[in-house]
Parts: structure tokens; C-alpha cells; sequence
């Protein structure tokens, strides 16, 4: 009795197997974008953080620096 190739077990196991293997290398390639994308948003979101503070930080030194002139205007 010939085996078809439906039923070679030789075939279904190497068949199985490259599935197997492409699904790997699937699963590696979306878990490298998935970190490029989630690294790329916090950087993002980091550098948002820091040009607010720098803003805050600046109008806090000129509201310090006016302070500072207007009690040097007082005396």
C-alpha cells in the first residue's frame, strides 16, 4: 500500500515543523516592533515632559528675576 501525501507522517511532520518555525520567527519579529514602538512612545512622551519642565522652569526664573528687580526699584 503507497501512502499519499495527505498521509505521509513524514510529510505532515515536516510540514508541521516549518509552520512551527515561520511562526517563531513571526512572533520574534513582532515582539522586536512591538519594543521599537513602546520605546519610541516613551521617548516621546519623555521628551514632552522635559520641554514643559524647561518652560516652567524659565517662566519660574523670570518671575524671580522681575521679583528680584522690582525690591531693587524699592530700595
Amino acid at each position: 500500500m503507497s501512502r499519499t501525501p495527505a498521509t505521509d507522517p513524514a510529510l505532515v511532520a515536516d510540514l508541521r515543523q516549518l509552520i512551527d518555525a515561520a511562526r517563531q520567527r513571526a512572533a520574534v519579529a513582532v515582539n522586536a516592533e512591538l519594543t521599537l514602538f513602546y520605546w519610541q512612545v516613551g521617548n516621546r512622551i519623555n521628551r514632552e515632559v522635559l520641554q514643559a519642565r524647561l518652560h516652567q522652569s524659565v517662566e519660574n526664573a523670570r518671575a524671580r528675576i522681575g521679583a528680584a528687580a522690582g525690591e531693587e526699584d524699592k530700595a
